[in-house]
């Protein structure tokens, strides 16, 4: 490590966040010795982009590590964006050389920014299975105290060093947000590449996570003509474990740990439940519906248990490993220091221990990821898989019904109307989408609905950002036409003039409401964001459709029904107002204007 000379927090910020360079750029790093093998293994190396830039992190859970914001900022003295990276970010964790086969490699799938502190969490899509990670402290290190830091930045000799580098520095003064450090002794500093790395204290009790390193003057680092006594800045990181818990969205059940009754696994897009009924069970997150279960109901106390010997166990409330009372289990024993996976893609996987997402080792798997929009000849939905996109997911639900979801809502806007576990759907290579019961298949038999697009080969199934799935000629496609059959679930604009109309599962949207025509017959307003229930028509029946009549009244009709047919099974009462419109605002009001209205004049009728 280098010495380094104190600068203003804002300025030293500026430097890590500044890291971006042709070669392997580290930001501030640690100057001192090699770190002996299998110490200091929660410190992790974060590369960013094809080399662009550098920084050092520390693992504060098993699918979490820490950094300094900076590392990830687009703009010096910016907070870092939330969400997946810009750049493709690799993470190394768990070993003291770069060269070695020990610990993990993972890229970050999620940054969680904290709102003041300088500070970012980035989710690793592989866990660092097998590497301890440290605890966070929830006092401040104490001024004139000797802490020990750690880092892969530059060293005295080495632009790139890939050994891990440790020191030891003495805390000058304790700030409200900072640290100020001094090399103790004869100790080096923190160099480029460093920051975001560990300062830790160490006693008798063990190891706590103080700071992250933030910068220094680069006095003693390869390539810096900085010289003199060397400081350096870190953030504190004290105080942060309520933060750290609440952005913790565990989606691992490690050898040894447990699921108790209402606790549950959260992935990107699923969640596993373990039912205070005593059912294990893994939903959608958009439509809330179950994708696979153990049926263990009627176990009120049962948990979930990750065994030492690698088996997925569901006990009941009196049983356990070694007592008996299994419910149901992965059958997966004898594979020692395997752990339990929610995958970003929906699948729930039991790996082996040096396993993991895109390096193999799976041993079970609920079989229920996402699928691609585009669904080509062969390609098959089994139950509890789905097509999504912004708006809409396509799910085959265990109860046999392929249906079609909004997903802010959670509303199904179209289904196949089917039934019977097991049943899945295929896309033909004729061009018809079937769904099949268990069993059944192309030339075998078992067909309980389809799209009657066949003699069509090479025809492909595509669910489209607006809401609409298609099934289009082999050479049609979005914007090139030959489409075959729709779902007719597309998005409206947000004015509905004389003679328009909501069909059934259509839909439009505003920036703060959702107004659904929905596949059960009901009209219905919800709020964006949280799909709370604003209004509803309150009727009921598949085909239902809505209508803004040329007279001004807006009419939910049955299906057949219509202007002059009847069949009306409810309406605002706003007809005699010829040239009337609905229009539903940014606000999440739907409201009826009379000819010439708007902008709350010539109100009629309002909802919301």
């Amino acid at each position: 490590m280098s010495r380094i000379r104190p600068r203003a927090a804002a300025a030293l910020l500026t430097s890590c966040a500044a890291l971006s360079a042709v070669s392997a750029v580290p930001a501030h790093a640690v100057v001192g010795e090699v770190a002996k093998e299998g110490t200091y293994s929660y410190t992790a190396q974060i590369m960013i982009g094809d080399h662009v830039r550098g920084c050092t992190g520390v693992l504060v859970d098993p699918q979490w590590v820490l950094t300094a914001g900076a590392c990830f900022a687009e703009k010096p003295g910016e907070a870092p964006a939330a969400g997946k990276p810009r750049l493709k970010t690799t993470v190394t964790v768990g070993r003291t050389d770069l060269n070695s086969s020990h610990g993990t490699v993972s890229e970050v799938g999620e940054l969680v920014p904290h709102p003041s502190r300088g500070v970012v969490l980035a989710r690793l899509d592989r866990p660092a299975v097998g590497v301890d990670s440290i605890a966070v402290a929830d006092t401040p290190a104490a001024e004139g105290k000797t802490l020990a830091a750690a880092g892969f930045g530059r060293t005295k000799d080495e632009w790139a060093p890939e050994r891990l580098h440790t020191t030891t520095l003495t805390a000058d003064k304790v700030g409200d947000d900072l640290l100020t450090l001094t090399p103790a002794g004869t100790a080096g500093g923190i160099c480029q590449g460093d920051a975001g790395g560990p300062v830790v204290r160490e006693d008798e009790n063990g190891s706590e996570l103080v700071a992250l390193a933030a910068g220094s003057n680069g006095a003693g680092c390869f390539g810096s003509e900085a010289t003199g006594p060397g400081q350096a800045t870190a953030i504190r990181v004290d105080g942060l474990n309520s933060w750290l818990r609440d952005h913790f969205k565990s989606s691992l059940l490690m050898p040894g740990q447990r699921l108790n009754p209402g606790e549950k696994l959260e992935g990107a897009r699923v969640e596993l439940r373990m039912q205070k009924d005593g059912n294990l069970a893994m939903y959608h997150k958009a439509g809330g519906q179950v994708l696979w279960a153990t049926q263990t109901f009627g176990n009120p106390g049962a948990y979930l248990q990750m065994q030492s010997d690698g088996n997925l166990v569901v006990y009941k409330k009196t049983g356990g490993q070694g007592k008996g009372g299994n419910l149901w289990a992965s059958d997966t024993f004898r594979s020692p220091g395997s752990y339990l996976q929610l995958q970003d893609d929906g699948n729930m996987v039991v790996y082996k221990k040096d396993g993991g997402q895109g390096k193999g080792g799976s041993l079970w798997s609920s079989d229920t990821f996402g699928r691609p929009v585009t669904f080509t000849s062969g390609l098959e939905l089994r139950p509890g898989q789905w097509i999504e996109n912004k708006n809409t997911t396509l799910l085959m639900q265990r109860d046999g019904n392929l249906v079609l979801q909004h997903r802010e809502s959670g509303v199904t806007v179209w289904a196949s109307g089917t039934s019977g576990v097991g049943n899945y759907a295929r896309m033909q290579d004729d061009g018809n989408l079937v769904v099949y019961k268990a069993g059944g298949g192309q030339g075998k038999g078992g067909d309980l609905w389809s799209t009657k697009t066949s003699k069509n080969p090479g025809a492909f199934l595509h669910l489209q950002d607006d809401g609409n799935l298609v099934v289009y000629k082999k050479d049609g496609g979005p914007g090139k036409g030959g489409s075959l059959w729709n779902s007719a679930t597309w998005g409206r604009p947000t004015t509905l003039a004389g003679g328009q109309e909501l069909q059934a599962g259509q839909w439009t949207s505003s920036k703060a409401g959702l107004l659904i025509m929905r596949y059960d017959g009901n009209l219905a307003l919800y709020r964006r964001g949280d799909g709370t229930l604003l209004w509803a028509s309150g009727t009921s029946g598949v085909g239902n459709y809505a209508r803004m009549q040329d007279d001004g009244n807006l009419v939910v009709y049955k299906a057949g029904g219509g202007q002059g047919k009847g069949g009306d099974l409810w309406s605002t009462k706003t007809s005699k107002n010829p040239e009337a419109f609905l229009r539903l605002e940014d606000d999440g009001k739907l409201v009826i204007y009379k000819s010439g209205g708007g902008q709350g004049e010539g109100v009629l009728w309002k909802v919301g």
